[in-house]
């Protein structure tokens, strides 16, 4: 299982398969990067480096609190 540690510190999960230029998955609201993982990876992986992560909460990333007024700027974070 892959980490990466968001800079407050909170695990954050990701499954990175394949090659190539990258595509982000980024799930919807309650849902994971298995949902991803199962219904696009293997075939975008053929081409692609595909990278699909659990947001905070979901999936097997932690869940802390976050106030709504946050989530853009973390989400800003993540893609930099």
């Amino acid at each position: 299982m892959a980490y990466l540690e968001s800079p407050d510190g909170v695990p954050i999960y990701y499954e990175d398969r394949g090659s190539g230029k990258t595509i982000l998955l980024i799930h919807g609201w309650t849902m994971n990067a298995e949902y991803w993982w199962q219904k696009n990876v293997p075939e975008l992986a053929r081409t692609h480096r595909v990278v699909a992560l659990d947001l905070r909460g979901h999936g097997l990333s932690a869940a802390v609190s976050v106030v709504e007024e946050q989530f853009p700027r973390l989400v800003l974070e993540r893609l930099r």
